[in-house]
């Protein structure tokens, strides 16, 4: 396609003495006759021996007409493919059958019942020494670790009674931890 348009601009130019070196008749006869239109080219080479679909070859000089312009080809949008082949299938705003699994630890028996027994030990151990605690006065920073404490005892119950029993382990061990720091300092 490209081809063609080169081809088509070069027939449209004023062609130069070089490019008539081989043929010095139809040179001279461009050259002494201005005032009439470009000079014919000169006769291509016979494609006998080549295919009718074969591209011209190179050397030879273009015809004096014009080139139509090729009509626009239609674009196809390429499919998605990996590497090896298949293809692959892309679902916008995600799918409606994608449901994701719930995925819940199988935690026996025995250890969610004493989970929550460490649990009850740690709240009650917090307890004490949070009433160990009541009878000080404390300092602005200690009582923000209180009401941390309390904050963590709430959760731990509140995750104890939804059946969450390691995270409420979790909670009522932080909890016991902040208050033995805060009892014993």
């Amino acid at each position: 396609m490209y081809l063609a348009g080169i081809l088509g601009l070069c027939a449209l130019l004023p062609l130069s003495g070089a490019s008539y070196a081989g043929n010095s008749a139809s040179f001279l006869q461009s050259n002494t006759q201005p005032s009439q239109a470009p000079a014919q080219a000169p006769s291509q080479p016979s494609n006998a021996g080549q295919a009718p679909n074969a591209k011209p070859d190179a050397s030879a000089t273009p015809a004096t007409t014009p080139a139509k312009p090729a009509p626009a080809k239609k674009r196809r949008k390429k499919s998605s493919s990996t590497t090896d082949g298949s293809k692959k299938t892309v679902v916008r705003q995600g799918g409606t059958g994608d449901t994701t699994p719930q995925l819940t630890p199988t935690v026996s028996e025995a250890d969610v019942s004493k989970q929550r027994e460490t649990t009850k030990q740690l709240l009650s151990a917090t307890d004490s020494n949070l009433q160990k605690l009541s009878t000080r006065l404390l300092s602005k920073e200690e009582q923000d670790t209180v009401a941390q404490i309390h904050q963590f005892m709430d959760q731990a119950k509140t995750a104890d009674s939804k059946g969450d029993t390691e995270r409420a382990s979790k909670l009522a061990a932080k909890a016991h931890l902040l208050s033995e720091a805060l009892a014993n300092p």
